[in-house]
This record gives C-alpha cells, structure tokens and sequence, in this order.
C-alpha cells in the first residue's frame, strides 16, 4: 500500500468537499432597517415595478409596504432590488452662498481677462464691465446662491440587502445617545 498516493487522494477529497458550498454557510444575517422607514422596492417581472412607501412588515418571504392607498403586499421572490431613503439633503445657505460667491467670482474674472486687450472702437470695454457690475452682481449670485441652500435636493437611496429585520421605535432609541450621555450610546439590554 503506497501511502503519499492515499494522502493525495484524502487532500483532493477535501479540497473538492471544501469547494461546494453547504447550506449552513449560505445563511445570511437580515438587514436591520428603521420600522415605518421610507423605503423604494423594484420588482423583477410585477406591476407596478417600483413602489414606494413605509415598511410595515418584512420577514423572509414577504414585504409590506404601507402606501396612500392601502397596505401592499411584495413576494420576496419578486424583489429585486430593496432601498431605503437617506432623505433629502440640502446644501446649507452659508455653502449655497460661498458657491454664488464662487460662480460671480468666476464670471467677473472672465470679463476682466477678455478686456485686457485694446478696443479702439468700443465705447466700454468687458474690463470696465466688469469693474462696473463687481459689487452688484457679486451680492446677488451670493444671494441667489445662498436661496438655494435653503431648498431641498433629490432624495438619495441606499440599497439594502434581503433579508430585512425590522428595528422598532425602542430598539432605535435605546441604540441612540441620550443628550445627558455625552455621547455615548445607552443600551436596555446588559
């Protein structure tokens, strides 16, 4: 009996038994996901194909999304895609203003560079434009800039792998700071 050929075989086994996946391997943890969180399904082959609403109920085979006109019901077979909402952000009126400041900044320096040239029949130059409207224009890109800070951009999505767990009100707030915690999370649970 030749034993490094019983070992290569016994190594060969085990390699090619380690290469197929078993089922306890496949498990995957659920994603926790707010209750009542905002949330954007995109169905494979159903109608409607994108809906979106609060999620109500999920579990391994089914997702419920609360809509204006009732409670729907998704197979997780037809899920093809889960996202939840980050919300709409806005830029901020001191950033929406530095980039008014920024764009007049921009424009004015423009017009002055084109000036730079003679001009002997032109009665004003861009240069003189420039130096003329600096002030006013300046102020009212900033102005404009810093009102559009104040409104809201497109709402943002994060995918969200399935399955999904559902995190409750006091599961959240028990993960959360309190603000006479300095901080740091408290949690219920030792």
């Amino acid at each position: 009996m030749n034993v490094p050929r019983i070992q290569l075989a016994l190594l060969s086994l085990a390699l090619c038994l380690g290469a197929i996946p078993l089922h306890t391997q496949s498990v995957s943890i659920p994603t926790e996901v707010d209750s009542l969180a905002r949330v954007r399904v995109v169905q494979q082959d159903a109608k409607p194909r994108r809906i979106t609403g609060q999620l109500a109920f999920a579990d391994s085979q089914r997702v419920m999304i609360e809509q204006t006109e009732g409670l729907l019901v998704v197979p997780v077979s037809q899920i093809r895609r889960l996202d939840v909402s980050l919300g709409h952000p806005k830029i901020g009126v001191a950033r929406g203003a530095s980039h008014g400041l920024l764009a007049s900044v921009i424009v004015l320096e423009g017009l002055y560079l084109l000036g730079d040239g003679e001009c002997e029949d032109c009665w004003v130059t861009p240069r003189d434009v420039a130096v003329a409207v600096a002030v006013p224009f300046t102020v009212v890109m900033t102005g404009v800039g810093a009102l559009s800070g104040l409104l809201p951009g497109w709402e943002q999505w994060k995918r969200v792998s399935l399955p999904v767990r559902i995190r409750h009100a006091s599961e959240a707030s028990a993960r959360r700071p309190s603000p006479d915690s300095g901080g740091r999370p408290h949690n219920l649970l030792p």
